[in-house]
């Protein structure tokens, strides 16, 4: 198929290859070849990794809008 064919050409292929299954059956051959490409020894790199710690700062405050106005705000605290 010519990519840079008339677009009345292209648009008129649409119904034979722009089919749910088809593009169903694309994705699902994409997500496998995505997979293969993963090395079992990445998988298992992976799965073996320790988890780090996460700070996570609380809030202090939280603003707060107007209904009727959404432009209108104030800062109070929590």
């Amino acid at each position: 198929m010519d990519p840079y064919a008339s677009l009345d050409y292209l648009k008129s292929r649409d119904k034979i290859f722009f089919t749910a299954e088809v593009i169903f059956s694309n994705t699902v051959r994409s997500m496998v070849n995505l997979n293969d490409e993963i090395s079992n020894e990445e998988m298992i790199s992976k799965r073996n990794r320790k988890l780090g710690m996460i700070s996570i700062e609380e809030p202090i405050k939280m603003t707060r809008y107007d209904q009727n106005n959404p432009l209108i705000h104030v800062q109070v605290p929590i």
